[in-house]
């Protein structure tokens, strides 16, 4: 009877471990996640300059493993911190960068956005082939990498789904209206009030004129002027300061998947899409924030009266 009782207890053992790691490999298996960097100006050149440096920056064109990117890599970094973090949202192994020209020009955007469109496809459909699933498709994006992002609305077949997670993406008007795209199933947009690079960028310099693309804004905005419900927007804050466009590149990259969580549990809250998350983390190295305690009510009518403080 004891050894009747044993090798049931073995069995049951095996056919749970086995259901586990069919879940696991199901779960790995359905989920790809892409990093997209910003504008790069002529840093490349800059930091090929610099011994050690280039490889931090660096994606080649197209899409590339973030495994077979230099281990100190930004774009490998951030995979990390958000697979250790949340590993039922990102998988590391499934995990890849997009590398672009980073020009500072609505038609590279443009045009990098097809290619990425192209690219997403192919990987999406040997995704299926290989393991017979439909992969969530999410796309994590700095900056004008975000506007890359929305412009696969002009692209993307209608059998590819999209989440986006923008992270301090200048909104502007050619943009704007590609978050109500159906190819976009979920929308986070992460921005913080002392982020001046984000919203500095001079849209009439370098707008084609000939195509008609004049707008009154002149400059960009940190969110977007829709109320949907996919769209969930939080203006971020540290210890009650808010963050910079170099201390969002990176350093708070710690700090997002939990804030991507907290928008998560705030989709039964209606008439509002821009929520207000303070992060208490004494250790963070701040470089150019401004303390807002004392303002932060004021500042209050700059997101909108859907506020949420959730501290």
């Amino acid at each position: 009877m004891q050894k009747q009782t044993f090798v049931a207890i073995i069995l049951i053992g095996f056919i749970g471990a086995m259901f586990v790691h069919k879940q696991n490999i199901k779960r790995r298996s359905s989920v790809i996640s892409v990093y997209v960097h910003g504008t790069l100006f002529n840093w490349r050149n800059l930091f090929a300059s610099i011994p050690g440096a280039a490889e931090l920056t660096y994606v080649p064109d197209g899409l590339t493993p973030v495994s077979d990117l230099d281990e100190k890599a930004v774009a490998r970094c951030l995979a990390q911190d958000f697979c250790s973090r949340d590993k039922r949202r990102f998988v590391y192994d499934n995990f890849y960068a997009f590398g672009w020209s980073g020009k500072l020009s609505f038609e590279e955007r443009e045009k990098s956005a097809k290619f990425l469109s192209q690219e997403l496809v192919k990987l999406a459909h040997e995704h299926e082939e290989r393991y017979g699933i439909q992969p969530i498709i999410r796309l994590v994006s700095f900056s004008h990498g975000g506007n890359v992002a929305l412009n696969l609305a002009q692209f993307l077949p209608k059998d590819i789904q999209v989440e986006l997670v923008l992270i301090a993406c200048p909104v502007q008007p050619e943009t704007e209206n590609f978050v109500l795209a159906d190819c976009f199933t979920k929308i986070y947009v992460i921005s913080s009030l002392n982020d001046f690079a984000q919203v500095a960028d001079p849209l009439n310099i370098y707008r084609n004129l000939k195509r008609g693309d004049a707008k009154k804004q002149v400059l960009s905005q940190r969110f977007f002027n829709h109320n949907v419900d996919k769209l969930k927007q939080a203006c971020v804050s540290v210890n009650g300061t808010y963050l910079g466009h170099l201390e969002l590149f990176q350093l708070f990259n710690k700090h997002i998947p939990a804030v991507l969580n907290r928008l998560d549990a705030l989709t039964d809250i209606k008439g509002s899409t821009k929520f207000y998350f303070d992060v208490e983390d004494k250790y963070f190295p701040f470089l150019n924030g401004v303390n807002v305690i004392d303002v932060l009510k004021g500042r209050v009518k700059d997101l909108d009266e859907g506020l949420l403080d959730d501290e």
